[in-house]
């Protein structure tokens, strides 16, 4: 029976084991030839990962039984042969990139009594190796909480209304147009001024509203506003940074954005204007069509103005259609910028001072929470969480931000302790659920990560982001990528977004990702990545230049596409090897 089971009646499946989400498949198909299963005999096929320094993963083992056999088994094979497949799901770690796949047979023969069974262990086959592990290099850049202070003061609020020109999201810092009055640079002159005047004033917000005036495609009307959006939010944080406010130099600095196509407005401004035929409009932007619908319906009016097919009577709605192109959409193509702060705090220089003069006593609690969220060095971001949790035993947001700041140092156990103590003081802050969804999915435990978001997202925290990677870890890429186009600002030019359409196979679109990216975001992983893409593509030259760019910023690359499965194919070829012998 043991000459009849041979390695090359196993053929690995799939032929190349791939990470998707945190996992990947195992498996192989086997051909039982006749013969090769006595009666009463069972063979246990044993599938085993061997990796690193002698590390072995033994599966599940899969049992073959003859039809006399008594013992249980998943398939039953009789004198004529047979076949079965196998097939499993392995949690990746890292370690496991260059394992082998092994099955080792194992036969039993069961006789009359049973000292006397015969147990045989047949040769091991290898059946393949190496993990195609591109789906576990996604950033794990979840996006915590922490809040930076408390209102103690006096509540500030400033805002300043910026305009675009039609179809674009470029930021004109000069651009004015006489009617309707819409002026950039008064605007910003009266935020900046705002601004400049620290005295007593602490930060403690930012909220962008931007929006795309409904005169085109409601697709192209979303990209607008969600453009216009990341380039305010960059504008904004580079003034407050000029302007010496420390807060934004913090990575955990970030603004709550809001971006629509403005319908909504469009009806408002049509309802108060003095516009004769207003109803008719109304009519139009309070039906139940789509939006695309109502646009074009508006639009078919100025069309008729300008043919002169149509009569008079019909052309009656076109000058007021005009009017609204001309005086009403270009106040609807902006950005709303609001900055928030507090009067009667300290500056940020006298709370730095008392705070490092070990004289947390004489500050409030919404300064000692202020000094923890902007001052860099995390061992002093702890010392002062864990004063303030000392003094102010019953206030969540001590608690919670010890417990986001244990998130950052990945200590998610001992983070979750400091979360569940926030959120049995105050059920009410999406902050809270948002870290604890953090350290859910960092403990892998995926249902209860998303039902903390859910709880975020209800309570006012935008969890595109934070989805966006529980759904990579799950493996729904399509759903990931929803999500990040979702997060505010939008994650549509970043590493995870371009790794989710390479995973779908959308490499166009993953190379749109990368290639839209910050020049200072670009790192080794971007060019690898860039290569990937372009060996899937059968791209020799992109997948060469792109490695030497990745190597180039970081040497440890080279190592890695030494015995990349995903170069497997491009190996031998003299290119690849020059690379790799540099």
């Amino acid at each position: 029976m043991s000459k009849k089971i041979k390695c090359e009646n196993f053929k690995p499946a799939p032929e190349v084991m791939e990470v998707r989400g945190d996992s990947f498949e195992v498996g192989f198909t086997c051909k039982m030839p006749p013969g090769s299963v006595y009666k009463k005999g069972v063979i246990k096929f044993e599938p085993v990962l061997m990796y690193g320094n002698n590390e072995e993963k033994v599966l599940q083992t899969y049992v073959v039984r003859g039809p006399k056999a008594n013992e249980h088994a998943d398939i039953t094979i009789d004198e004529k042969g047979g076949s079965f497949t196998y097939k499993t799901k392995v949690l990746y770690e890292p370690i496991m990139r260059n394992c082998t796949l092994v099955v080792i047979p194992n036969l039993k023969v069961k006789n009359y009594e049973d000292v006397l069974d015969k147990c045989l262990e047949l040769p091991k086959c290898t059946l393949t190796w190496g993990i195609v592990a591109t789906a576990d290099s996604f950033n794990t850049e979840e996006q915590v909480s922490i809040p930076s202070a408390m209102n103690h003061g006096e509540e500030m609020r400033r805002k300043a209304t910026i305009y675009y020109i039609v179809d674009t999201w470029d930021f004109k810092p000069k651009f004015i147009l006489a009617n309707p009055q819409i002026s950039n640079p008064s605007e910003l002159k009266q935020l900046v001024s705002y601004l400049a005047d620290k005295t007593s004033f602490g930060l403690t917000g930012l909220t962008l509203n931007s929006s795309a005036s409904p005169d085109g495609t409601y697709k192209r009307n979303t990209l607008l506003a969600r453009n216009r959006d990341i380039t305010i939010y960059n504008f904004v944080k580079k003034e407050l940074k000029r302007l010496g406010y420390a807060e934004v130099s913090d990575s955990l600095f970030s603004a709550r954005t809001k971006t629509t196509e403005e319908m909504e407005g469009l009806r408002e401004a049509i309802d108060t204007s003095k516009l004769t035929d207003k109803q008719f409009f109304l009519d139009i932007l309070n039906s139940s069509d789509l939006p695309d619908v109502k646009e074009r319906k508006m639009r078919e009016e100025f069309d008729k103005g300008k043919n002169a097919v149509y009569s008079n009577s019909n052309k009656k709605h076109w000058k007021s259609y005009r009017y609204i192109l001309d005086h009403i959409m270009p106040r609807l193509r902006r950005s709303e910028v609001t900055v928030m702060g507090e009067k009667g705090v300290r500056s940020w220089g006298e709370i730095k001072d008392k705070a490092e003069n070990h004289n947390y006593d004489s500050l409030n609690a919404s300064e000692v929470l202020r000094y923890g969220y902007q001052i860099e060095d995390m061992k002093q971001k702890e010392k002062t969480y864990r004063y303030y949790i000392t003094k102010w035993a019953d206030d969540w947001t001590g608690y919670n931000n010890l417990g986001a700041l244990l998130v950052m140092q990945r200590k998610y156990a001992d983070a979750k302790q400091q979360l569940d103590k926030a959120l049995s003081l105050s059920k009410e802050h999406g902050e809270v659920y948002n870290n604890l969804g953090i350290c859910n999915r960092n403990m892998r435990q995926y249902d209860k990560a998303e039902e903390n978001y859910r709880q975020a997202k209800a309570r006012g925290i935008n969890e595109g982001q934070n989805m966006g990677i529980l759904s990579m870890v799950r493996g729904n890429y399509t759903e990931a990528i929803s999500y990040f186009k979702s997060a505010e600002p939008a994650k549509t030019c970043q590493y995870n977004m371009a790794l989710c359409y390479t995973m779908n196979g959308e490499y166009d679109n993953a190379q749109k990702s990368l290639d839209c990216m910050e020049p200072k975001s670009k790192t080794a992983p971007t060019y690898y990545l860039k290569a990937v893409i372009a060996a899937r593509a059968k791209k020799l030259d992109e997948l060469t230049a792109n490695l030497s760019k990745a190597i180039a910023i970081d040497p440890k690359m080279r190592s890695k596409a030494a015995d990349d499965k995903e170069f497997e194919s491009f190996r031998s070829r003299p290119e690849f090897q020059k690379l790799m012998n540099k």
